[in-house]
Formats: structure tokens, sequence, C-alpha cells
């Protein structure tokens, strides 16, 4: 997340692409995971959204964005993840805390909220609450459960938590930018899926 916000901010990939006949630079993201199965075989998943935007636009506009590739890339990470061959291996495609997860370290990076301010709106609870919550309902693991929202988080009951369960409203005030005159998608763009042998 941070590297995606990094590219936004200093504008370092500038190329000799425009848009509106002004200058433009690239950003990439990329999300991905690889899992080993025995020794030397193992799977692989990922996205990479690519885009060409504007330069010298205002701070709104570029968390505004930056908001959006992180929509669209990280949807399309757990797409992926959820389709074979990768899904044979791993239940992880759209797990209940993916992307909800994917939105609180957004803002966390973006907005500049420290770990502190995130516990505190989110209402961590103890470690030994946390585990007995594991152990009642997630007995076939977080990926039996499946979440397409990056906002509405899968809740369960829990002895710590006794006020109504809240998304906190922080983490909803910027709004996704849409595809415009200064922000395009890249045919560059890619996602894959497969099985390997070896390493890496």
């Amino acid at each position: 997340m941070r590297n995606l916000w990094d590219q936004l901010s200093s504008e370092r990939n500038v190329t000799q692409e425009k848009l509106q006949g002004l200058p433009a630079f690239e950003v990439h993201w990329k999300q991905s995971i690889q899992i080993l199965i025995g020794n030397t075989f193992g799977a692989r998943s990922s996205y990479r959204g690519s885009y060409l935007v504007q330069r010298s636009l205002p701070l709104p506009r570029k968390k505004a964005i930056a908001l959006r590739v992180m929509l669209d890339v990280a949807y399309k990470f757990e797409a992926i993840q959820a389709t074979s061959p990768y899904s044979f291996w791993n239940d992880s495609g759209f797990s209940q805390e993916d992307l909800v997860s994917d939105m609180i370290a957004f803002y966390s990076v973006v907005d500049g909220i420290g770990d502190e301010h995130v516990y505190s709106m989110c209402r961590v609870v103890s470690k030994a609450a946390s585990l007995k919550v594991w152990d009642t309902h997630m007995t076939k693991g977080l990926g039996a459960s499946k979440n397409t929202s990056f906002v509405n988080p899968v809740y369960h009951s829990c002895d710590e938590c006794a006020a109504a369960p809240m998304y906190p409203v922080q983490f909803t005030s910027i709004e996704p930018a849409s595809y415009d005159r200064d922000f395009v998608p890249l045919t560059k763009s890619s996602g894959a899926s497969g099985l390997y042998i070896g390493s890496k």
C-alpha cells in the first residue's frame, strides 16, 4: 500500500505519454501470494494494475485515484485466487478479512493514521477474546467464510464487544476516482495464477 501511495505522491514514473496534452506518469501496483506444497511444488497468484495519471493533480484527487487503484487491483487479485488452479490448494480468495483489511491499510497509509488510532477506531479486543472467537466461529478457517465487500465486515459475537459492531466512518471518507481525462488504465494490467516446480 505504501508503494502505491509513494508512486502517486512522488510522480516518479514519468513517461513521454500525455493526458489532455499535459505531462503524465505511470502507476503500477501488484498484489501476489505464493504457497509451498511440499518441498519444491507450489502455487502462486498475482494481479498487477497499470495506470496513466496526469502530473501535478491536487492531493484529494490523488487520494481518490489511489483508492480506485487499490479497489481494482485488490478485487481482481482476490478473484484470481478464487479460481483454479490456485483455489485447488488454498481457499484464501475473498477470505472474510481480506478486502476489509486492505481498506483499513489504505487509510492508515494515505491519511497517515497511526496504529494506535486504528486499533482504537476498530475497538481491538484482547488476544484471549480473539482466540475464543477463532475457536468458536473459525473451525473451518477464515477462507470458509467469504466476503466481497471492502466496508461491510463479517462480524462475530465476542465477550468483549459490548456495543453494536460498526465500521469506522473514517475509512469511508474518500470517494474512489472514476476513470477520466486525467486518469486512465493501461493495457499493461495483467493477472496470473499457476503452479510451479522449483524454489520460486
